[in-house]
């Protein structure tokens, strides 16, 4: 008996001893840095509205465009006191200033259309916004950025006469 105990602890010293050696574990760490950038919000402000000047109701249908640089011209192509259709008020583009974080790059989203009302009059659809910048890939120089924005009235035959007015929304986001 003496020597089945004998062999018995000698058997389990031995099993304890390559258990331990089999599953000793070894440790190792490592250090990662972490941090956050955090930039300007973008924003828009609008400092100048879009207008279309004063225009003289014809029998037919016609359009006017302001072009992103102010020029004004009719559906022929005529501008200011060369166009039947068009006053010497000659209107604007509309202005933006754009800022936000330098060197940053973003995307201008505009309208696709809008509607100008007046009280008692048939709407006018206002389309083809244009503006002086790329749609995207554009750079914050400096933190900022003008826009100018111009688009093309469409006049309905014998449009009544009366001080049209709308809104629209111009978006700007980094990229």
């Amino acid at each position: 008996m003496k020597t089945t105990v004998l062999k018995f602890f000698t058997l389990s010293v031995a099993i304890f001893a390559f258990t331990n050696i089999s599953f000793g574990q070894s440790e190792s760490t490592a250090t990662a840095d972490a941090g956050a950038n955090i930039i300007t919000p973008i924003s828009i402000t609008n400092t100048q509205g879009l207008d279309f000047g004063d225009i003289v109701s014809q029998i037919d249908a016609f359009t006017v465009t302001m072009s992103a640089s102010g020029a004004r011209t009719d559906a022929s192509g005529l501008t200011g006191d060369q166009s039947p259709l068009l006053s010497t008020d000659a209107g604007n583009q509309a202005l933006f200033t754009i800022t936000g974080e330098e060197d940053y790059k973003f995307s201008v989203t505009l309208p696709t259309s809008i509607e100008l009302t007046a009280t008692g009059a048939t709407p006018m659809t206002v389309n083809n916004f244009t503006s002086n910048l790329n749609a995207s890939n554009n750079t914050l120089t400096g933190g900022s950025v003008d826009l100018s924005v111009g688009a093309t009235l469409n006049v309905n035959a014998t449009q009544q006469a009366g001080a049209y007015t709308g809104t629209f929304d111009v978006t700007v986001a980094y990229e």
